[in-house]
């Protein structure tokens, strides 16, 4: 008991000082919290109805931009309608109105007008007045209706401006461009549809009790949500952000000029529902504070007793890992975020394990390959009894042989002194170890026969590791077949399933029976990667399939065949 009291006590100083630096932060968070609430309170309002002004204005500002090219759209088509050659030949007369030619361009031009107004929603009517013979053309109609001198004379009147003002409703007028206002012989004229627009604007309207109101001053027209609103409502005075009361209630104005239409658009906001928004704001800025407040307390609270324990375990491992020791491992503490990070960890070390493993592994396997694939390229033996065999055969005049041979050793010695690669393709590798089997065939004639199936093309071009199937025939040949003075038979042929291509090389010799330890051995090490100290060729080829193919089902298995001797099988991935 003596020796654990300084323990605790050791334990008891950390965490005292711990609370009092949770007490003394949490005293200058509130403070600061109080003092940056009663600032923001302070200067929230303003704050809050100029943001609302600006998103107002920015709705406001995108309606009237898309508004404008949409009347601009028509300003053209108005412009193209009144320079058409319908028009011009309509301006040619006087003219009888039941003539072919001028009932054709009539009705053309009535075609015309009728898909101009149909094509934009805010067009109310659109007409044609001609000077000679006095007539008015309307969109929709093939009959000239009555020639009005008094509504043209007004239409006349205020040349230059885009708008007018007539009877009630806001139109526009365009002349031919040789003509003027005061002088034309036809003009085109489109009514807007006011009741649309006027209720476009109510989208914008901040609440129900709203009011907006587009004025065109020049005119003394106005297009309103509520015309009542605005009879003691003096639009022409200059207008800021400061509240105006109508009716004893006080509004916000929110005001957008249009060059395009050359008038203010304004909508009045009642100041206490932006006030009703910024209180709601407030309350909840408070209750954040303070469920902020306590839930800081509650961290930090917390913090020493989840955190501080599970990081001190994994800093401790880090350390073990940095010194080299990948073995390292973190059993389960703490809360279920530390289960993550610790599995995470400990996924980590394996891995990091495995890659040094198997690059290690991989370098030591190219290593031997290389050695392997060196070796049989200046085999002495082979290359001797190839060239007394091809020798025997041009002294006997045996030249169609020969020349098969000579032409088996091209395609051999041509693959084993190319450059060495990571890959080739499937067909490569059984034309090398067809032309091996076919050199050593005419060494072992009439001792040996070699049956050779053919595989489809499609599986011709699947990539392999190179020298995978000669170094099994060298072995079949050489601990198998060779010791067989007749009937000995070497066999290729092949399977596949749905995953992967199955290459078969049996043979009928006893090195099987006489090898039966060895080769448990071998395929123990196939499957284990123990049994073996030294990697033997068919060793080299399980593992480098198994590091090409990253899969382990990939490899050599090795089995007495039907025939009694040997079977190889090559498992690949299709």
């Amino acid at each position: 008991m003596k020796k654990g009291k300084p323990f605790l006590n050791s334990k008891k100083k950390p965490l005292i000082s711990i609370l009092a630096i949770i007490i003394v932060f949490c005293l200058i968070f509130g403070c600061s919290q109080l003092l940056v609430g009663i600032i923001f309170f302070a200067e929230g309002r303003e704050i809050i109805i100029s943001l609302n002004q600006k998103s107002i204005e920015k709705q406001i500002s995108l309606y009237f931009q898309q508004l404008e090219l949409e009347l601009q759209m028509v300003e053209q088509l108005q412009k193209d309608l009144i320079t058409g050659p319908d028009v011009v030949y309509l301006n040619l007369g006087p003219y009888s109105p039941f003539e072919t030619n001028v009932a054709i361009a009539v009705d053309r031009l009535t075609t015309q007008m009728t898909t101009i107004r149909n094509g934009n929603r805010y067009i109310e009517s659109l007409s044609l007045h001609f000077q000679n013979p006095k007539r008015t053309l309307r969109a929709g109609s093939v009959c000239y209706a009555r020639f009005d001198a008094d509504h043209i004379s007004a239409l006349q009147s205020a040349p230059g401006k885009r708008f007018k003002v007539l009877d009630g409703s806001l139109s526009m007028a365009a002349y031919p461009a040789s003509a003027t206002p005061e002088n034309f012989v036809c003009c085109s004229e489109i009514v807007f549809n006011s009741d649309l627009i006027a209720s476009e604007l109510k989208n914008f309207l901040f609440s129900e009790d709203s009011h907006s109101i587009l004025a065109f001053t020049e005119y003394n027209y106005s297009i309103s949500s509520n015309p009542d609103i605005f009879d003691s409502f003096s639009d022409s005075r200059p207008m800021d952000t400061h509240p105006v009361k109508l009716n004893g209630i006080s509004y916000m104005p929110v005001t957008y000029f249009s060059d395009f239409f050359h008038a203010k658009y304004t909508q009045l906001i009642p100041e206490e529902k932006i006030l009703m928004e910024a209180n709601r704001l407030f309350i909840f800025l408070w209750a954040f504070s303070a469920s902020i407040f306590l839930l800081t307390i509650l961290h930090f609270m917390l913090l020493y007793r989840l955190i501080n324990r599970p990081v001190k375990e994994l800093e401790k491992a880090i350390h073990k890992v940095q010194s080299g020791d990948f073995s390292t491992s973190l059993s389960h503490i703490g809360t279920r975020e530390f289960f993550h990070i610790y599995g995470g960890f400990n996924e980590m070390t394996k891995s990091i394990s495995y890659l040094i493993e198997d690059v290690y592994e991989q370098q030591m396997l190219k290593q031997k390959a290389e050695l392997r694939q060196l070796q049989a390229q200046i085999n002495p033996h082979f290359l001797y009894n190839s060239f007394f065999i091809l020798k025997s055969r041009i002294t006997a005049k045996e030249y169609e042989d020969a020349g098969h041979f000579a032409d088996m050793l091209g395609i051999y010695f041509k693959f084993i002194s190319k450059n060495n690669a990571d890959s080739i393709s499937l067909g490569e590798e059984l034309a090398h170890a067809r032309a091996y089997a076919s050199i050593q065939a005419v060494r072992f004639k009439n001792r040996t026969e070699i049956r050779w199936e053919e595989i489809p093309e499609q599986f011709c071009k699947l990539q392999v590791p190179p020298l995978i199937l000669q170094p099994i025939l060298e072995n079949a040949f050489k601990y198998g077949l060779e010791d067989m003075e007749f009937d000995g038979l070497l066999e290729f042929r092949f399977s596949h399933d749905s995953g992967y291509l199955h290459l078969i090389i049996e043979d009928n010799s006893e090195s099987f029976e006489k090898n039966r330890g060895k080769i448990e051995m071998l395929q123990q090490a196939f499957s284990s990667g123990i049994g073996q100290t030294e990697p033997s060729a068919l060793l080299n080829i399980h593992r480098r399939l198994q590091l090409f193919f990253k899969d382990p089902h990939c490899g050599l298995t090795l089995e007495q065949g039907e025939q009694g001797g040997m079977k190889v099988t090559v498992k690949i991935r299709r």
